[in-house]
């Protein structure tokens, strides 16, 4: 209760950044109902006045201009939208008994502009802001769709949305064997432990993604009682009261590859597999960098074996640099290096930084195939140096992955490179570079005859302002190409050199995939 009164007697929530009004007004709706029979009289209006005023009055203007149709923190198509009209959900239905006009008029505003992000979930429920907002989206989206179902009486219709109902199984793939997400864009690789995936698996009534969110659970508290850093969300008590003991009926299809296109396209080699900690994952995505929170990364990878994360993605940048959110071509954001492809398992010509409007493209896959594949048009990464630029990924046996890109030059004379970002030791031997890391081992090997080399350098930020990158090491395959605009780059990835040198298929064209 004193706590509540204290926050309540800000003079504001900070409405110069809405996420701040949205977060706190959602804290205090919780407080204010689950304690509601405890209060003081004085306490609760106290309370009440405070939502009035912190949160709901600043609001107003803002719904008034996206009714105008102009972009808002209430109505943009990123996290912000959900967040901040759940808050205000929350705390409007708190209070509504006080203030029936009031709760009303939210809800319908709130119903009106979230489906300005519930549609880029479609079709397969790729949340294109990454594993870090994934958590922050998800948990107040379904604590949005709570509400609305348990206290309203109608849902809308929002939870149908396409993609939707597939998005816990989307972040369930991202989680490699590791340990680890694919942390792309401004995230970490830390796995989210808030009560999300009860509700979404209740709602969808899919046992499986409770099943998995359990072992998450059960490994959180493990930590937790055991004196380490569980790293548990502030939401993680919403697990109790949306527990799902319910049980897969039967074991999980175990598929080599798993596609999920959206916005971003993505393919997860061994992705649904979760029985076998040591297997080969790969986790590959098209990108659009100009969307919120995103990098130049179209193409980009990451990769585990052998309970080992090999290829990395290095996360979010200093949110406090200037214009770190300027993500139009040229923009502030691509001066820091791990925003751009140069900090990538991916492409760049020249040592340029790519288009930040170009967005990638699935163009072909086949799933149930004897080596299953998929095939980036990522192009677009790089206008004015290609004609095309095209990126395949195919597992050849257990543990071994083709990465084979074909890259059609506008201009002779110019560098391509090719990276491949590690936390491991790194030496290389000709066309063989080996990596260790914690007494375990993995090759890459370039299939190229002649005509390239293959280095290794530490990764380092531009300037110093930037976030530091310790003990990261860049493999880096170069091509020259002065005598032709054609070029191929074909890399073998496994943990066992023998089946490397093996493996077949390794010289058929992209186009010949089948």
């Amino acid at each position: 209760e004193e706590e509540l009164i204290n926050v309540c007697q800000f003079p504001s929530w900070h409405p110069e950044h809405f996420l701040d009004v949205a977060e706190m007004a959602s804290a205090v709706a919780i407080g204010y109902d689950w304690c509601y029979n405890y209060l003081a009289d004085s306490t609760r209006k106290i309370i009440e006045d405070a939502i009035q005023r912190n949160a709901f009055a600043p609001a107003w203007p803002i719904y008034e201009v996206a009714a105008k149709k102009k972009k808002t923190p209430l109505s943009r198509e990123n996290n912000w939208n959900m967040v901040c009209n759940s808050g205000l959900v929350s705390s409007a239905i708190a209070i509504g008994n006080t203030y029936p006009e009031e709760a009303s008029r939210i809800i319908h505003y709130a119903v009106k502009y979230t489906p300005n992000l519930l549609i880029s979930f479609a079709p397969d429920g790729v949340y294109n802001e990454g594993p870090g907002y994934w958590p922050f989206n998800g948990m107040y989206m379904t604590l949005f769709f709570d509400n609305l179902e348990r206290n309203v009486g109608n849902d809308f219709g929002l939870p149908a949305y396409k993609g939707i109902s597939n998005t816990a199984d989307f972040y369930i793939n991202l989680e490699g064997p590791s340990g680890h997400t694919f942390n792309f864009g401004d995230a970490n690789s830390h796995i989210d432990n808030s009560g999300t995936f009860f509700y979404l698996s209740k709602y969808y009534h899919q046992p499986e993604v409770a099943a998995a969110y359990r072992r998450v659970l059960a490994s959180a508290v493990k930590t937790y009682n055991s004196g380490g850093d569980a790293r548990l969300s502030r939401y993680f008590f919403l697990s109790i009261p949306w527990f799902d003991d319910a049980k897969p009926i039967k074991t999980a299809e175990e598929k080599k590859l798993t596609v999920f296109q959206g916005v971003t396209d993505f393919l997860f080699f061994n992705g649904a597999n979760k029985t076998d900690s040591n297997r080969l994952y790969l986790a590959a995505k098209t990108g659009r960098p100009e969307w919120s929170h995103n990098d130049l990364d179209v193409g980009s990878f990451v990769l585990d074996c052998d309970g080992q994360r090999w290829a990395i993605d290095l996360g979010a940048g200093n949110y406090s640099l200037p214009k770190y959110f300027d993500y139009k071509p040229n923009g502030r954001r691509w001066t820091y290096f791990r925003k751009t492809n140069l900090a990538h398992n991916t492409l760049s010509i020249d040592d340029k930084i790519a288009n930040s409007e170009g967005q990638g493209e699935l163009i072909r896959f086949d799933e149930n195939a004897a080596m299953p594949y998929g095939i980036f048009d990522i192009s677009a990464a790089y206008p004015g140096q290609v004609s095309s630029a095209l990126r395949g990924f195919r597992l050849l046996s257990k543990d071994v992955i083709l990465v084979r890109d074909e890259i059609k030059l506008k201009q002779k004379n110019e560098k391509v490179s090719w990276r491949f970002l590690t936390k491991a030791t790194v030496s290389i031997n000709g066309n063989i570079a080996s990596l260790s890391q914690n007494g375990k081992h993995f090759y890459l090997k370039c299939l190229l005859a002649k005509g390239f080399s293959m280095t290794v350098h530490p990764a380092k930020p531009f300037t110093e302002k930037e976030k530091p990158i310790e003990s990261v090491n860049i493999i880096e395959i170069n091509i020259e190409t002065s005598n032709s605009k054609d070029v191929i780059i074909p890399v073998l990835m496994g943990n066992n050199l023998m089946d490397i040198k093996n493996s077949a298929m390794t010289d058929t064209k992209l186009k010949e995939w089948k």
